[in-house]
Parts: C-alpha cells; sequence; structure tokens
C-alpha cells in the first residue's frame, strides 16, 4: 500500500512545474497558436495526398474495413482540435523553463503526423509510411503518459487521436501486406 501511495506521489508534479491558468496572457491568442500549429499538419497532410489520392490510393488493394474516404476529412478535424486543446491546456499549466521537456513528444508526434502523407502518397513506400506511423503510435502514447502526469484532461484529449492511429497502423500494415 506504501509502495502505490509512493509511486502515485511521485506521478502528481510539483508546485514548481505547474503554472495556474489564470498566469498566462491572453489566453486566446494561444489557442489560435496551439489551433494553427495543429492545423499545419492537417495542411502537410492535404497537400502530400491531394494529387495522388485519385489514381495510385484508389488502385491499391485494401482491406474490407477501409473506411469511405469522405471519413477521413472530419475525423482528421477532430482530432486535430482534441490535439490543439491538449497542448493548449498544458501550455496554460506548464512554467516556460518545463515545456520542452514536456511538449518534445507532442512536437515529434506531430512531425511524425506530418511526415506520413508524403511517405505513404508522394514517396509511395507502404513500408516505410508503416514504421513511421508506428513511432507516431509510440510518440502519441508517450506524450499522453507525459501529460498525464500534469493534466488528466489534457491525456484524455489524446485518446480518440491514440484508437484513431492504432486503426491506422493496422489498416496501413494490412495494405502493405495486400500490395
Amino acid at each position: 500500500m506504501e509502495a502505490r501511495t509512493n509511486k502515485l506521489q511521485r506521478s502528481v508534479p510539483s508546485q514548481s512545474e505547474v503554472k495556474p491558468m489564470k498566469g498566462r496572457e491572453n489566453l486566446w491568442l494561444g489557442l489560435t497558436g496551439w489551433l494553427l500549429l495543429c492545423y499545419s499538419a492537417s495542411v502537410a497532410g492535404d497537400i502530400a495526398s491531394a494529387p495522388s489520392l485519385m489514381g495510385w490510393y484508389n488502385d491499391l488493394v485494401k482491406p474490407v474495413f477501409t473506411p469511405d474516404g469522405q471519413l477521413f476529412r472530419p475525423v482528421w478535424t477532430l482530432l486535430y482540435t482534441t490535439m490543439a486543446f491538449s497542448g493548449w491546456r498544458l501550455w496554460m499549466m506548464v512554467r516556460i523553463s518545463e515545456q520542452k521537456r514536456v511538449f518534445s513528444l507532442f512536437f515529434i508526434q506531430l512531425a511524425l503526423n506530418a511526415a506520413w502523407p508524403f511517405v505513404f502518397f508522394r514517396i509511395r513506400d507502404i513500408g516505410l509510411s508503416f514504421m513511421v506511423i508506428i513511432l507516431m503510435l509510440f510518440a502519441i502514447i508517450g506524450t499522453i503518459y507525459a501529460f498525464r502526469r500534469i493534466d488528466q484532461m489534457a491525456s484524455y484529449l489524446l485518446y480518440p487521436y491514440a484508437l484513431w492511429v492504432s486503426f491506422a497502423t493496422i489498416l496501413n500494415g494490412e495494405i502493405w501486406v495486400l500490395n
């Protein structure tokens, strides 16, 4: 029981690591910045995939559980929005001196998120894109763990993203096997 209590106490950030939300000026400008940052990964994906979707992707053999193409845009819009809110919540709480440590995995997963469509659609390397998405999934899980230590709600906002990328990883793997 005592070991469990010690473990719980270690996972709670110290007061020196957390800055109260009210300590940030212009919270709406910060939210706008986080939304723009996360949507920039979406734009990168659109740039990478738009010319390729009509031909090469449609000719691939895909598993029966492949969602309709119309589903991807609204799902990703929602996911980028929740990612932005998650990052924004932590940005409001974490002292500037701690931000590099806390946000490093977030930025790694976001960079991998932006890279995946280039590898899959532009380079057309399904195997390499599978490796990228696996790394992205590990970075997302690491981000959830890091965020949870400071703000559980920020980590909860990333759960749908982790679930969708888990599904996308299986889909990418199956497409690789089938082609």
